[in-house]
């Protein structure tokens, strides 16, 4: 901490370490730039994707009765695709 002390109040500090720390600080600025350019990339994508989806999604509605397809799990994550009469 003293050596970020003397570095803020542009005390003598021996240039080997001067550099050294600012690297360290530049390298977080960078750091922090990169990660608010990705999440605002990760917001568009999220965007376009839901964009996609949505062409070829369908409205869908059942009645009291209808047979419908059932996509079920068990307990052992196998799969199975049953027909069930809705309640």
């Amino acid at each position: 901490m003293t050596i970020l002390r003397k570095l803020m109040t542009n005390e003598k500090v021996e240039p080997e370490v001067k550099a050294t720390y600012e690297y360290v600080l530049d390298l977080k600025d960078r750091l922090q730039s990169t990660c608010e350019f990705a999440q605002i990339e990760l917001q568009k994508s999220q965007i376009r994707q839901k964009k996609y989806h949505g062409r070829k999604t369908k409205v869908r509605t059942f009645e009291k009765g209808d047979e419908v397809l059932v996509f079920v799990t068990n307990r052992f994550k196998q799969a199975a695709i049953t027909m069930e009469r809705s309640i």
